[in-house]
């Protein structure tokens, strides 16, 4: 048992290292005209062996190291710019759509202590996020202002976008009138 991993390996390298070079392809064309690659000749009128140039072994270049685009904790106030990328505005939200993804542009990025806030007429509306794409859920029928600001641990507005109009289709449920007895 002790010999069964390196016989294993010289036998794995070896077929790996004959493998990729002794590779044959053939293309075959038969009576119809229909082409057909293979690694054996296949019975038809015309056989003929492809050489193949040699694959392509570069090596993978090395990855830069990331960009910080977040400001660095120094004291100093930032000053954001930051617009709604999506949805457009004017955009309709149909019947049966609950939820509306907004994607935001953020300059310079967040820093580590800062959120994104989604404004719905002038007031929070949901959760604060630490990324670009907020997931509002069930926005008030009619037409909508919304906005986006970035704001602190404290829940202070650093800065806010410009804002955008919806319009969020819901159907108004009235009561249905209830049929009399005997009619």
């Amino acid at each position: 048992m002790k010999y069964a991993a390196p016989l294993f390996l010289a036998i794995l390298t070896t077929a790996l290292s004959t493998s990729g070079t002794h590779a044959e392809i053939y293309k075959s064309v038969d009576k119809d005209g229909k082409i057909t690659f293979s690694d054996k000749p296949v019975g038809a009128e015309k056989v003929e062996e492809l050489d193949l140039p040699p694959i392509n072994s570069q090596s993978p270049a090395e990855a830069a190291p990331p960009i910080n685009t977040s400001p660095e904790d120094d004291g100093t106030a930032v000053e954001y710019s930051l617009s709604i990328v999506s949805p457009a505005s004017g955009s309709q939200i149909p019947m049966g759509q609950s939820r509306v993804s907004v994607s935001v542009s953020v300059s310079p990025g967040l820093h580590a202590d800062h959120q994104l806030q989604a404004m719905l007429n002038g007031a929070p509306f949901g959760e604060p996020a630490s990324g670009t794409l907020l997931v509002l859920e069930y926005l008030h029928r009619g037409e909508n202002q919304l906005s986006v600001a970035v704001i602190d641990t404290e829940g202070n507005t650093l800065a806010e976008s410009s804002p955008i109009t919806l319009f969020v289709q819901r159907p108004i449920f009235k009561p249905q009138a209830t049929p009399k007895a005997g009619k």
